[in-house]
């Protein structure tokens, strides 16, 4: 698909009478993840991630800590006694809120996370159609991963089937005149603090 609209643009800048080097579209390789991981957003975005499931690690400690005084109580109690139930009952209890409370905060925190990756990969796209169209870039493609890191034969051949650039003019690296570019423009579009 991306070597039909190179092509496609390669034949139009020909179709109307431009030279050589004028029909030779201006190209662009960007390195996604790197653009990812110096997002101000998605850097601060994750960051609240990060202290979100820290208190949620610290409620299942609260969790396993309260499961564990229950199992040491039920231990030490015979199945005669009266509150021997009752322990039984709030033990079990507990596990199913831990399991419930685990499971229900697990799915929350991976939403966040891909709704994070898909805002930021929005606000990204966003940035780059501006950043291109003022730098006269007619098509940007993604660099490829310089090493193959899957592991069995199948995953690599998977991997490498999904590369569509295997080599780059390093002087087509959009990647570190895109980052500040696209951070500057975060933050110029962030709601301003009230009373200022």
């Amino acid at each position: 698909m991306r070597n039909a609209l190179l092509t496609l643009a390669l034949f139009l800048c020909t179709a109307v009478g431009l030279s050589a080097a004028d029909a030779a579209p201006k190209i662009g390789i960007l390195r996604l993840a790197e653009v990812l991981n110096t997002s101000k957003v998605y850097n601060a975005g994750t960051d609240k991630l990060k202290k979100d499931d820290a208190e949620v690690r610290a409620e299942m400690k609260k969790l396993e800590e309260s499961l564990q005084k229950l199992d040491n109580q039920l231990q030490v109690l015979q199945p005669s006694n009266e509150n021997f139930a009752k322990v039984q009952e709030e033990l079990e209890t507990t596990k199913l809120k831990r399991k419930i409370y685990s499971e229900r905060m697990g799915a929350e925190m991976q939403r966040r996370h891909v709704s994070l990756v898909k805002e930021t990969y929005r606000g990204v796209r966003t940035a780059l159609n501006a950043f291109c169209k003022e730098r006269g870039v007619m098509l940007v493609l993604l660099a490829p991963n310089p090493e193959l890191g899957a592991a069995t034969l199948q995953e690599i051949q998977l991997e490498m089937g999904l590369q569509t650039v295997l080599y780059f003019d390093p002087a087509n690296d959009l990647t570190e005149a895109f980052v500040p570019y696209y951070n500057d423009r975060v933050a110029a579009e962030a709601p301003k603090p009230e009373g200022k």
